[in-house]
Order: C-alpha cells, then sequence, then structure tokens
C-alpha cells in the first residue's frame, strides 16, 4: 500500500504564526487542518486548543484569502522590474 500515516508526537503552533500544509492532491492537508481545528474527530491522542474562532469562511471566502495571500506573497520574490 502507498498509504503512509503522519504521527506527530507533539506541535505547538504561538498565536501570530502561519503555518502551510504542502502535499499533492488526496495527501490529506485539509483533514489535517480540520483535525487540528476540532472540525474532525481524531482517531487518537488529545488536542487542546487556547483559540477562538473570530469567524467562519465559506470554501469560496476561504479560496479568496488564500488565493489573494499567494498572490501577494509571490509578487514578493520578482525581480526588479517584473510585474
Amino acid at each position: 500500500s502507498d498509504t503512509k500515516t503522519l504521527k506527530i508526537d507533539h506541535l505547538s503552533v504561538a498565536a501570530g504564526e502561519s503555518w502551510a500544509f504542502v502535499g499533492s492532491n488526496g495527501s490529506g492537508k485539509s483533514a489535517l487542518a480540520r483535525a487540528l481545528a476540532g472540525d474532525l474527530p481524531l482517531l487518537s491522542g488529545q488536542r487542546e486548543s487556547h483559540f477562538s474562532r473570530v469567524t467562519r469562511l465559506s470554501f469560496e471566502q476561504l479560496q479568496k484569502l488564500v488565493s489573494d495571500e499567494w498572490q501577494r506573497n509571490n509578487t514578493d520574490l520578482l525581480s526588479p522590474g517584473e510585474e
């Protein structure tokens, strides 16, 4: 089987930090984010979070937010004179 299991002994994300989940389609990026956010039950272990959600975004709103941020960050990588 090509299935791999991600094992994280401890993960701590501080307020104000930005993280990215990178992987191919179907690799579990969204499932991991949803599990960390408490939207999916954990199969084992425990999750502790000390944050509160300010708002819930629709998929379309989140997609636009991520797209806008991706474009903003990538234009920072351009050489002088490029657009």
